[in-house]
């Protein structure tokens, strides 16, 4: 039996859906480059100016481009966990939403 008999197994999940969403959204990161946000390439609001400079394909090759978005497999690309988990997101104590109970802002 093949693991797509049941979707629910650790086998299909990091052996088609996982392998599928990281090949797909490296496939995106390389040929869109910096217009892909959120990412997990950016991990502080610093990291903003350099990675959007990237064109990608898009800007360079455009014939390359074509080429590589033709390897997506479907619609499914990896969720960015790790998109600016070094930045300190809760408000400052100067900020009126500091005063607002943590509940309202998530």
């Amino acid at each position: 039996p093949s693991c797509v008999d049941d979707p629910c197994t650790d086998e299909f999940f990091s052996g088609i859906w996982q392998k599928t969403a990281d090949s797909n959204t490296e496939i995106y990161e390389e040929v869109f480059g910096g217009q892909i946000v959120p990412s997990n390439k950016v991990r502080r609001f610093k990291d903003f100016p350099e990675y959007k400079s990237n064109q990608g394909l898009v800007g360079t090759d455009m014939e390359k481009a074509r080429e590589i978005v033709s390897e997506v497999r479907g619609h499914l690309v990896a969720m960015p966990l790790h998109f600016l988990e070094d930045e300190y997101l809760l408000p400052d104590i100067s900020q009126r939403e500091f005063y607002a109970p943590e509940k309202l802002l998530t």
